[in-house]
């Protein structure tokens, strides 16, 4: 799996959820935390989840776990969110032989200009990856995937 897949499960997992915001609420009469969701009117729903989204026995120390699981609903999608804009920064770019050296055989290839100014051929790909988002201290940018990649896939404990 990769940081895409995993993303994208969550995302549809997020979707899938009733909106929110959710809020945790102290039933005195039944002594439970009640985790409460809104009503979905884009889904065709006009009622609470259950109308809970879970329950917990009262104890002291699951007022945490009570308020974990209402304001995962919300920091949730903000967190997918953020995570998709730093991935779409670092996304791969295909690195192709420089025009005068490329092996094509082709005298027509069509030429495409770098960022360094170099012609390159568009007909060879090299197979190699670069960041299109992170330059070593020369000014080169570096394989992908980059450390941002590869930090965020070791997080998740998934593959870039």
């Amino acid at each position: 799996m990769t940081a895409a897949d995993w993303l994208a499960e969550r995302r549809r997992i997020e979707q899938a959820a009733t909106d929110g915001p959710w809020m945790s609420e102290w039933d005195t009469s039944d002594e439970w935390w009640t985790i409460h969701g809104q009503p979905n009117p884009t889904k065709g729903d006009d009622r609470m989840v259950c109308p809970e989204v879970a329950t917990l026995n009262h104890r002291e120390d699951w007022t945490a776990d009570a308020e974990f699981i209402a304001a995962a609903r919300t920091a949730l999608p903000k967190a997918l969110d953020a995570l998709e804009a730093v991935l779409k920064l670092h996304e791969p770019v295909a690195v192709y032989a420089q025009a005068d050296e490329c092996e094509c055989g082709n005298e027509d290839h069509t030429i495409i200009e770098s960022e360094q100014d170099d012609d390159l051929c568009w007909d060879t790909p090299t197979g190699e990856q670069r960041c299109g988002e992170c330059l070593d201290e020369d000014g080169g940018y570096i394989d992908y995937p980059c450390p941002t990649v590869a930090e965020i896939a070791e997080a998740l404990g998934v593959e870039p």
